[in-house]
């Protein structure tokens, strides 16, 4: 489903459950879709615009309520919120949340290479 504008807040607002250098994992409350509607799932680099976020598709039909994102960013904090298209092409917007990924561990027994 193709990204539109229109904002409102009456979907959830994701909650961490588990994260590491390069991934992060949300769930939620189970939300429900109607005829024609797309659920997904967009996240940002800090301090990116939202015109630039992308998206992960959730699949409501499963009883989704869980997303991991993966390919992500060590030690970098990134915005998240879930968004509904609805039939008629507006796209609502829930609460945004930020979230860290973990940085790389550079103890004293690992080698960490800095790019």
């Amino acid at each position: 489903c193709p990204r539109m504008t229109t904002v409102s807040s009456s979907l959830p607002k994701p909650q961490f459950r588990d994260a590491d250098e390069t991934s992060i994992t949300l769930n939620w409350p189970a939300t429900t879709t109607g005829p024609g509607q797309c659920l997904f799932l967009q996240y940002k680099e800090h301090p990116k615009p939202w015109e630039e976020a992308n998206r992960v598709e959730v699949d409501v039909n499963a009883g989704t309520a869980s997303v991991e994102i993966v390919d992500l960013n060590p030690g970098t904090p990134y915005f998240v919120r879930l968004a509904l298209q609805k039939a008629d092409g507006a796209t609502e917007y829930g609460p945004e949340i930020v979230f860290d990924t973990k940085p790389i561990n550079c103890g004293p027994k690992k080698r960490c290479i800095i790019m």
